[in-house]
């Protein structure tokens, strides 16, 4: 039972880590816009 239990858990353990990568890459380009945004109005602050 615990081997058919392992191999029921692996799937999800690998859906977890498709969702992690996602949620890094949601961050990642977040954090991009943010910084993309604040050089942005940082340029126009200077006129």
């Amino acid at each position: 039972r615990e081997i058919g239990e392992y191999e029921d858990e692996t799937p999800c353990a690998i859906c977890v880590k498709e969702a992690a990568v996602m949620e890094v890459w949601i961050i990642g380009l977040g954090f991009a816009l943010i910084l993309y945004g604040a050089g942005y109005i940082w340029r126009n602050h200077d006129d």
